[in-house]
């Protein structure tokens, strides 16, 4: 691959396909696909067949769970750069897409074929080495973000809303997607704990109110019954007899 191109350097520069000598970066070049995506486009949904492997050329692409009432929508799990791949994990298990991939910008992606690419793995061994790598790859960041996600939880579930550390904490983390999650997070705890705390007011005032209910029934309860009353009648008639005594 001499006079080497910009499409040259992408695929020299990918862990995927660096492995694989010139002749061969050069049939891959021929069979990728070049196409263009509008930021927050979709690339393919949950649940569809996996048909291409997809290498990010230029912009951004975001992985992400997408919500019922909007397919386009949902928390980014992992966003790839240029020079990242994704998709090839539904070619090797053949399985349907596990989770949805969208621009998170103006992206230009590159597609390669699932028969292309399954021929590759088989005739090049260190192109299957390297897809395993990846996938390693992808199972540690999996663990630290399920890690992260599980400590921020329970800390919320506990009733602790300290969004400083959790901010201070996302400013540590070295992937981009896991540093916006935290800064999301807190946003979300903070605003659970506006919440409960106009929750508490209200029951505040509720009891307030309740107790004052109370109070009145059980007024009304001494007030009403006969001995009050006979208390009543006797304490009036003691006024009656005073009031007599002085005018005599």
């Amino acid at each position: 691959m001499e006079n080497s191109t910009g499409l040259d350097q992408l695929l020299r520069n990918t862990d995927l396909f660096r492995p694989l000598p010139d002749d061969i970066l050069v049939i891959v070049a021929k069979a990728l696909t070049p196409r263009t995506l509008a930021a927050k486009e979709v690339l393919f949904q949950q649940g569809q067949p996996g048909e291409e492997l997809i290498l990010v050329q230029t912009g951004s692409v975001a992985i992400y769970t997408p919500q019922a009432d909007d397919p386009a929508a949902g928390q980014a799990i992992r966003i790839f750069q240029p020079g990242q791949v994704l998709g090839e994990m539904a070619l090797i298990d053949q399985k349907p897409r596990s989770l949805s991939a969208r621009a998170e910008e103006p992206s230009t992606i590159l597609a390669l074929g699932g028969k292309v690419f399954r021929s590759l793995i088989q005739e090049h061994p260190e192109m299957a080495i390297a897809v395993m790598s990846g996938l390693n790859e992808r199972i540690r960041y999996t663990t630290d973000f399920l890690g992260e996600v599980s400590v921020w939880v329970q800390r919320v579930a506990g009733g602790s809303y300290q969004t400083d550390e959790i901010i201070g904490q996302s400013n540590q983390l070295k992937d981009a997607t896991l540093a916006n999650l935290a800064a999301e997070f807190a946003q979300m705890a903070s605003k659970v704990q506006k919440r409960e705390e106009e929750l508490k007011k209200q029951v505040a005032e509720l009891r307030i109110e309740v107790d004052q209910a109370k109070r009145d029934q059980e007024v009304k309860q001494i007030t009403s019954s006969d001995s009050f009353q006979s208390i009543r009648e006797k304490a009036r008639l003691m006024r009656q007899q005073k009031e007599a005594n002085d005018k005599e």
